[in-house]
């Protein structure tokens, strides 16, 4: 090896290369080798990131055709109960899911929106859904309108079959397709990583082979080599680290809805062919017996005492059972009983591959989770950024406003003949200004300030701090005719100054609002739950438009024009920062000029 670098030396001084010279041309190559390593690393960084953005627009796109699936089938099941029992609570049920569909459907064709042949698919799917919904919706409304045996002749005919045949169809097909995208996109990351690892290696061994003859030539440059090998391997641990996650199940097996009904002495009255599957009897074995001939031994199982519940209180009931049938077999359903003239009605599901299915998707909701978390963080620090911004930029706004406010009084005290009336009056606009910049300097503090402060939470009587809050804003306004109604109110564990807080800004706000009366009725009160305490502020003022809603506990955001009621926008925005600090909730409830009602609640 010495004899190799030492011939190489000798070569290029007979050449006339200077020892510079050969120094230059060796880091010259190092400096290309570790280009091209960062290049390649870099690209196969920008690959993999998009790969694994493309992949998880393959599992949305699953996970919504899967959504949409479900959605059908729940409408379907309250199509069915519809049409066989005539309550109206499936008729209701079945709108609401027919919307859920429709949204549903709208997010799909988004998601898909780059892929023409799954356009195609969805353009299919969307003729026939509305085909299969106005098919179920005139058999509700002839059942509604000419009675069971009409919309039972209908159905019949088998056109709903058919058509929920396709609409099968055409979901696994598209399931199918972006499954198959899935896999090849994969399968490509990974390749492309395993090519840009084997090149790495490769240029990793000629960068060591030129560190050796770095350390041979000159002895002083042996760190630099050293960290450069060691910069390379920690960049290859960090490729490692950005494969993405590739778990997603199956779709769930069709789910088969079960219909049956039992009259009041326990003899099958009607049953559907999906309950023959799931009882394992035909037709003609169940019609015309009791549940008890069939299953020996079911009146003593709980199922039984709900099913006699059901029958005997006229009640309905849902939930999730496992049977066991005379041969020892047993399987899960999901059952939705409920009390009909003829006996009771049942719709069963087996969700025995559901529960299976559902182990799994907790592994897929705990890597969720994770990714949460990771995100929360992220999030977390930004706020604590902006918190820091704007508390130093309201601290620092104080001294120019103290300057203008001294040089404004100068003007009204020793030139106040020179200015005139209107001068004078400017100078009352100056003045107002001030006040508002300087109220809204203070919400910006305070606001800032409850986003640092540590929370010192103690056990205390809200009845004391309300009425503490409530006689300090009745002497702020001796004008106004100001009744009260404080209820008594429990004792809460959490930070009290930070509470005062909030109860003065709602209700000041509650006073404010309600100014505009010749009386002001603020009433507060609370309630409790296993979980939480809730508390309200109820008054009679002026109210608000819930369509504004969500501007509502916004910074800066107001609902009023300032001329009609003064204020800095912060104090709702301040009071909603409160309360989630202390894992709480806070909303509102209004009419338009009958009053307003906001509450808040604090875990117990």
């Amino acid at each position: 090896m010495n004899q190799t670098i030492n011939s190489f030396i000798k070569e290029d001084s007979a050449r006339g290369l200077s020892f510079e010279k050969k120094l230059y041309l060796i880091f010259s190559c190092i400096i290309v080798v570790l280009f091209v390593t960062f290049w390649l690393l870099f690209s196969n960084y920008t690959k993999a990131k998009k790969n694994s953005f493309i992949v998880e627009h393959t599992w949305q796109v699953l996970y919504q055709s899967e959504r949409l699936n479900q959605q059908y089938r729940n409408m379907m099941v309250q199509s069915r109960g519809f049409v066989i029992t005539g309550i109206d609570e499936y008729e209701k049920g079945f709108k609401k899911d027919t919307l859920n569909i429709r949204q549903s459907f709208k997010e799909l064709v988004m998601l898909t929106s780059d892929n023409v042949l799954q356009q195609e698919h969805l353009k299919k799917l969307n003729g026939i859904l509305n085909l299969r919904i106005n098919f179920a919706s005139h058999t509700m409304r002839l059942r509604q309108q000419e009675g069971l045996d009409s919309a039972s002749k209908l159905i019949a005919l088998g056109e709903g079959v058919m058509l929920s045949s396709r609409i099968d169809s055409i979901i696994t097909r598209i399931q199918s397709l972006e499954q198959t995208l899935l896999n090849e996109r994969s399968e490509s990351n990974e390749v492309s990583n395993r090519q840009v690892f084997f090149v790495i290696w490769l240029l990793l061994g000629v960068l060591f082979f030129i560190l050796i003859m770095v350390v041979y030539l000159i002895i002083t440059t042996l760190r630099i080599r050293a960290k450069t090998a060691e910069d390379l391997k920690q960049s290859e641990l960090n490729v490692q680290t950005l494969k993405a996650e590739q778990k997603y199940r199956h779709a769930l097996d069709n789910m088969l809805e079960g219909i049956q009904i039992i009259g009041k002495d326990w003899r099958y009255v009607y049953v559907n062919e999906a309950v023959t599957k799931q009882g394992k009897y035909t037709a003609d074995q169940m019609l015309g017996r009791t549940i008890m001939e069939l299953y020996p031994g079911v009146e003593k199982s709980e199922l039984f005492k709900v099913l006699q519940a059901c029958l005997i209180e006229k009640s309905s009931k849902v939930l999730e059972s496992e049977f066991t049938f005379p041969d020892g077999s047993t399987s899960c359903f999901e059952l939705s009983v409920q009390a009909v003239p003829e006996g009771i009605f049942i719709l069963s599901i087996d969700i025995s591959e559901r529960k299976k299915a559902e182990a799994e998707l907790k592994t897929a909701n705990e890597d969720l989770e994770k990714k949460v978390v990771e995100r929360t963080e992220e999030l977390s620090q930004v706020n604590a950024e902006l918190e820091s911004f704007s508390y130093s930029v309201s601290h620092d706004l104080r001294a120019p406003l103290r300057a203008i406010s001294g040089y404004a009084s100068i003007l009204s005290e020793d030139h106040a003949q020179e200015l005139g009336k209107e001068g004078l009056r400017l100078l009352g606009v100056i003045n107002s200004n001030i006040t508002s910049m300087g109220n809204l300097i203070n919400d910006l503090l305070i606001f800032a300030k409850m986003g640092k402060d540590h929370l010192n939470k103690t056990g205390f009587s809200m009845n004391e701090i309300v009425n503490e809050v409530v006689g300090a804003q009745v002497d702020l306004n001796p004008e106004k005719v100001i009744i009260t109604n404080v209820k008594p109110l429990p004792t809460v564990v959490a930070d009290k100054n930070m509470m005062k807080q909030v109860l003065i800004n709602l209700i000041s706000n509650a006073i404010k609002y309600s100014s505009k009366n010749e009386k002001i009725e603020i009433e507060i009160g609370s309630s409790e739950s296993a979980r939480d305490i809730s508390f309200y502020i109820k008054d009679n003022g002026v109210g608000f438009d819930m369509k504004y809603y969500d501007k509502l506990f916004g910074v800066f955001q107001r609902l009023h024009s300032p001329r009609d009621f003064e204020g800095t926008g912060i104090g709702l925005a301040l009071a909603h920062r409160i309360i989630n600090r202390h894992k709480g909730h806070i909303w509102a409830e209004s009419t338009t000029n009958r009053g307003a009602t906001f509450y808040f609640s604090l875990p117990k």
